[in-house]
C-alpha cells in the first residue's frame, strides 16, 4: 500500500512540476530542441507505463477496505 501511494504521489508530482517547466519555457517547452519536451513527454508516460492514476488508486482504496 504505501508503495503504491509513493508512486502514485511522485507521478503526480513530477508532472506537475514538469508543466511548471513547460509554463517557464512559454512555446519552447513544446520544441524538440528542448531537454524539457522530452522530460515531459517521459514523465506523462511514466503514469500510464508504471501502473495507470486509475489502478493505483484502486489498489491502495481496496487496501483500506473500500
Amino acid at each position: 500500500r504505501e508503495i503504491t501511494m509513493a508512486k502514485l504521489y511522485s507521478a503526480r508530482i513530477s508532472v506537475e512540476v514538469a508543466d511548471e517547466c513547460i509554463q517557464i519555457h512559454g512555446g519552447n517547452g513544446y520544441m524538440k530542441e528542448y531537454g524539457i519536451e522530452r522530460s515531459w513527454r517521459d514523465l506523462r508516460l511514466n503514469r500510464i507505463g508504471a501502473g495507470s492514476d486509475e489502478i493505483m488508486l484502486e489498489v491502495i482504496g481496496r487496501s483500506y477496505g473500500l
